[in-house]
């Protein structure tokens, strides 16, 4: 079996051909594996952040390595070091990784039951209507169709639309 030596700021890390292989393409597969005359060299000394890189060698192992816990990195919280994991994850090219932290780091906006679930915790019960009733003109007791949208006797109603496709 081949093994390949990664050598992080004077720390030496191991990999086999199967890590290096796994979410391919990266970094290490087109170093050590590629078709040039770099990728005979099975060693490579990087400036990254030795901490980092055991948790690399964790996901290029198979290991879910997310979410990050609470010392995990040394003198690294957990926001910082997820960041700096994503760094690293897009300089390695995995990106399996980079997706997975993208999603922790930046997740999507809430969705319309989100933010109703929360209106309701603050003791907002907006009315609404789903866009399909609203097409089809069924209403709720009480709910008028005005110049200005749809009301009832507390006020304006929300109109709600569904898995409307977007062209």
């Amino acid at each position: 079996m081949e093994e390949f030596t990664v050598l992080v700021r004077g720390n030496k890390f191991t990999l086999s051909q199967e890590q290096v292989q796994f979410d391919m393409p990266n970094y290490f597969s087109m170093l050590f594996l590629g078709d040039f005359v770099e990728s005979e060299s099975r060693v490579v000394r990087l400036d990254r952040n030795p901490d980092l890189f055991y948790i690399i060698r964790d996901y290029l192992s198979g290991y879910d390595v997310l979410p990050l816990e609470q010392g995990s990195v040394p003198r690294m919280g957990v926001q910082a070091a997820t960041k700096s994991l994503l760094k690293d994850a897009e300089f390695y090219m995995l990106s399996g990784l980079v997706t997975r932290l993208r999603a922790i780091l930046e997740p999507p906006p809430p969705n319309i039951d989100h933010i109703l679930a929360r209106l309701t915790l603050f003791g907002v019960r907006p009315v609404c209507v789903e866009m399909d009733d609203f097409a089809r003109g069924i209403l709720p007791a009480g709910v008028v169709v005005t110049q200005a949208g749809l009301s009832d006797s507390a006020g304006p109603v929300l109109i709600i639309a569904r898995n409307i496709p977007v062209m």
